[in-house]
């Protein structure tokens, strides 16, 4: 089976959750051939991962420099004129004009450089037209040079016929399921998407906290909204790996009859023979990347309350400061001399978790989103008690294993943290519960199989047969989220 594997922003370059989970695939399924295609930024890559004998190819294609090919004649800049037209319906969330014209133009910008076609007055004053209908105000044109400088930057670079393959398999929505998108329409393939977190929802979060113009994060998000409903639309399987996530898809377009949820998993035998923790200080780690999603400032604040009930309690936290962060890490410092902390300890990086986990009473999660971390079932798999917040599908993975509390609340998630605590006994009792809900559901072995059926019943049906492939897949733990997503909660 060859598989066009296509990520964006992480595999095989940057390390991290999506990146561990990409690896696991490649490595673990050899009798597949992967092209791997690696959406990036500008400047060179090292890559992070070696590269498994199955990889066939590794294209890069770094968005914000443009592609080395020949420049459009007169016959490409009308071709483009015409297919410009229809990929800007994304501006009035028309799907089926904006498919049209993405692969038009991805068939043009397959043999020509189409990036300098952005640039002209005519494209100006098409999208000025278009912004100003949909906003019933008229931008300033400076505000256009912004959208269409994002448009060509991060968009053309993306636009031509990648490999072909048996399955086109993007691991998140947005840009790496627009070259997907393109592989399944251009070759007759079928479209499998995997979402770890939910790509439109966190790019609604982004853009809050963006200082564009309104009227460019409305064209942006116009964009992004449009090609996640063509992708939840027409892909023949919609994967998640938490029943969170899959109801976010489904709310957003998904056919229910083809979406499943996959859980992730970790290799067990990583994490056998755990002795007890011999230091008697009674320690609280946190693994993660020092970023403002995961909310270590609430952790902290939390535990300086647990310090006042034990005082010889400690805080350590593992984990790399990722470039652009380093603000977030001194304000992080600030507040610990703030709150007189002094056993709060950054330990940085960390080659091995189970390391962390054997000088570790509990494990702490404090962000305010995730998808299905691994550091929870790393947790699990070595029998330590969690203490985390309820969001994304950490509350499905733990389920009676841990203690939820509410995102952004010091005073409950410390309330966790002094209830394990305080009881060595509860603290065994949950880390059983926990290995042993990780050994039946979210092992590497488990997630593994399930991908290779999906991968082989794909390659036995035609790209439009109604089969349904999910009857191989093994089944997990059936769980109802009931709460109704609230749109309106995300703000542009």
């Amino acid at each position: 089976m060859r598989v066009l594997f296509v990520a964006e922003g992480t595999y095989p370059y940057v390390m991290g959750g999506v990146s561990t989970w990409c690896n696991q695939i490649v490595q673990g399924l050899p009798e597949h051939q992967f092209t791997v295609v690696a959406i990036t930024g500008p400047l060179p890559s090292v890559a992070a991962y070696p590269r498994p004998k199955n990889v066939n190819k590794l294209t890069t294609l770094p968005i914000w420099r443009p592609r080395e090919l020949p420049a459009a004649n007169k016959v490409d800049i009308e071709i483009f004129d015409e297919a410009i037209l229809d990929f800007l319906a994304f501006i009035e969330k028309d799907g089926d004009r904006f498919a049209s014209g993405l692969m038009d133009l991805a068939r043009l910008g397959d043999r020509v450089n189409i990036w300098p076609l952005f640039e002209r007055r005519k494209i100006w004053h098409i999208i000025h037209k278009k912004l100003s209908q949909e906003l019933n105000t008229k931008p300033p044109l400076a505000e256009i040079a912004i959208a269409v400088n994002w448009l060509k930057s991060a968009l053309s670079p993306l636009l031509f016929i990648p490999p072909k393959a048996d399955i086109a398999h993007t691991v998140s929505n947005g840009l790496a399921s627009l070259v997907a998108f393109v592989a399944s329409r251009a070759h007759g393939i079928p479209l499998v998407l995997t979402e770890h977190g939910v790509y439109l929802r966190e790019r609604y979060l982004a853009f809050s906290d963006e200082q564009d113009p309104y009227s460019v994060k409305y064209f942006r998000a116009s964009f992004y909204k449009t090609l996640a409903s063509l992708v939840y639309a027409r892909a023949d399987l919609t994967l998640s790996v938490s029943e969170f996530n899959r109801k976010w898809q489904l709310e957003l377009g998904s056919a229910e009859k083809r979406t499943k949820v996959i859980p992730n998993g970790v290799d067990q035998s990583k994490f056998e023979d755990f002795s007890e923790k011999s230091e008697e200080k009674p320690t609280i780690s946190w693994i993660g990347r020092i970023d403002p999603l995961k909310d270590v400032e609430t952790l902290i604040r939390a535990f300086s309350i647990v310090k006042k009930e034990i005082p010889d309690a400690k805080l350590d936290l593992y984990g790399p400061i990722p470039e652009g962060n380093e603000y977030y890490h001194e304000g992080l410092v600030a507040l610990i001399e703030e709150l007189e902390l002094d056993s709060v300890s950054f330990k940085g990086r960390v080659n091995s978790s189970k390391i962390v986990f054997e000088n570790s009473d509990l494990m702490a999660i404090s962000s305010v989103s995730e998808g299905s971390p691994y550091v929870v079932i790393e947790a699990m798999m070595s029998a330590r008690a969690v203490v985390a917040t309820r969001v994304g599908g950490v509350g499905e993975l733990l389920a009676n294993t841990g203690i939820l509390v509410p995102a952004q609340n010091p005073r409950e998630f410390a309330r966790g943290l002094l209830t394990v605590l305080a009881d060595k006994n509860f603290r065994k009792v949950l880390g059983k519960r926990a290995r042993e809900r990780a050994l039946k559901y979210y092992t590497l072995d488990k997630m593994l199989a399930n991908y290779d059926r999906v991968y082989k019943s794909l390659k036995s049906i035609s790209k439009h047969s109604q089969k349904d492939i999910f009857n191989d897949i093994e089944p997990k733990e059936t769980i109802n989220i009931n709460k109704k997503i609230d749109f309106d909660e995300v703000r542009l």
